[in-house]
């Protein structure tokens, strides 16, 4: 290597420099002679005052010792590769330098070349921290997955997991063998939809496909190729979306979310909004309760057109079959429906074709919205009745205070009922119990005659 022996100190020194982020001229007894480095670098290690120094002064204790055998080693011509030191910094944080040694002549017996490399030791800890947590988390794994087996074992329930690309039976529990009167062994590999009638087989293998996509539970109702009726709930396994798990359950089980129709008939019985069925004519084939109490009709002939109880004047109930005939469903029509004492109520009217009736039947839901407007407008009218009354205290004595509020009542009743029968007279002497020449009466009397 005759060509690094023409280089010059300071060359040989700008070498060295540039190859490594601490530089450090030791001699034999340990005594650091120069300094070299990044000044930043220096600064966080602390090494900035190392110069003059020994050893044993500037290194912590553990470092010391792991240095001084490692001049040692090099004083007898025994190099080591590296000698690795982690140096405290003001931070609380440490820099890892990597330090290696190249003996030279007698007035340098040894140059120290340090290398930062903190991000690869910082690197290397993560590397190990990850590869402890996926060790734990694949130990929980196993433990989850072996309590899976047990239970899939020795569950009453019966259990497939099917792959879900080929469709074939990878495993099954007991009690499918059970219920299907076959031997467990005979399942393996066979595609899962032959234990399932020929109707059922294109629904279940659509079902498998979703399942594996969105990785979200779902459920079907099938038979057993038997005929036995079942419900099959497919949901994701361990072995993500490669395969599935079918749980197979006799049908309307209390483990679904199954509701018989004979509940359902009882739900809409007892809803508490008006629910009709008509014929695609607009004749009443059925009702629940709350639309004979809305219509005031009870028991309602059957086979009357749904169209006598609107008001012609707000809705033409013909022209909402028809739109039906077009479109599945209309929603929230604004409408009135006329009770048998002239009174008309404010509804919301919601309709929708029954899927897959034949002959064809709409079904009709009745929102009340009078009772609501009512309690608003009688707060309102409570409210200026209150600050009116308040605004005469002091002002009047009490008997024209009280006669002056009876009057201000019967008023506001006689507007309420002239409003609930939609100004019909005869309908209004009849609701507030008055003849009608005492009602034409009061009316004069509140001058509201002409109205």
């Amino acid at each position: 290597m005759t060509q690094f022996s023409e280089l010059d100190a300071g060359t040989l020194k700008s070498l060295l420099t540039h190859a490594a982020d601490v530089l450090l001229f030791v001699s034999e007894d340990g005594l650091i002679n120069d300094i070299i480095g990044d000044s930043k670098l220096l600064d966080s290690i602390g090494a900035s005052s190392w110069g003059g120094q020994f050893i044993s002064d500037a290194l912590p204790g553990d470092a010391c010792a792991q240095f001084r055998e490692f001049l040692s080693d090099a004083a007898n011509d025994q190099l080591r590769r590296e000698c690795v030191v982690q140096h405290e910094t003001g931070d609380d944080r440490t820099k890892t330098i990597a330090y290696s040694i190249a003996p030279m002549v007698e007035a340098h017996p040894g140059i120290v070349l340090g290398r930062d490399i903190s991000a690869f030791s910082e690197l290397q800890n993560r590397v190990v921290e990850l590869h402890r947590m996926m060790g734990e988390k694949l130990d929980a794994q196993k433990r989850v997955e072996a309590e899976y087996r047990t239970l899939f074992s020795i569950g009453s329930e019966p259990f497939l997991i099917v792959n879900v690309a080929s469709g074939q039976i990878i495993d099954a529990n007991p009690a499918v063998a059970k219920t299907l009167g076959e031997e467990l062994e005979s399942l393996s590999k066979r595609p899962v939809v032959s234990l399932f009638r020929k109707s059922d087989h294109k629904e279940l293998k659509a079902l498998l496909d979703a399942v594996a996509r969105t990785q979200a539970p779902a459920s079907m109702q099938a038979r057993f190729s038997n005929g036995q009726p079942l419900v099959v709930d497919v949901s994701p396994s361990f072995g993500g979306s490669e395969t599935a798990v079918l749980r197979l359950r006799p049908a309307g089980s209390a483990g679904g979310q199954m509701v018989t129709e004979d509940v359902l008939v009882e739900w809409v019985r007892a809803a508490v909004e008006a629910i009709v069925v008509t014929d695609d004519a607009g004749k009443v084939i059925w009702h629940n309760t709350a639309f004979e109490e809305l219509v005031h009709l009870a028991p309602l002939t059957s086979e009357r057109g749904l169209g006598e109880f609107f008001d012609p004047a707000d809705l033409d109930f013909a022209s909402v079959l028809n739109i039906l005939r077009d479109n599945p469903r209309i929603r929230s029509l604004p409408a009135s429906v006329r009770r048998p004492n002239g009174q008309t109520l404010e509804v919301e009217l919601s309709g929708t074709v029954i899927p897959d009736s034949d002959p064809r039947r709409i079904g009709f839901v009745f929102r009340n919205l009078s009772t609501r407007l009512t309690n608003d407008s009688a707060n309102s009218v409570a409210d200026a009745s209150i600050e009116a009354m308040l605004s005469r205290i002091g002002k009047a004595p009490l008997r024209e205070l009280v006669q002056e509020e009876t009057s201000g009542l019967e008023k506001n009743l006689i507007l309420a009922a002239l409003k609930l029968t939609g100004n019909n007279r005869a309908a209004t002497a009849k609701v507030l119990g008055l003849s009608r020449q005492g009602l034409y009466s009061k009316l004069d009397r509140y001058g509201l005659g002409s109205d």
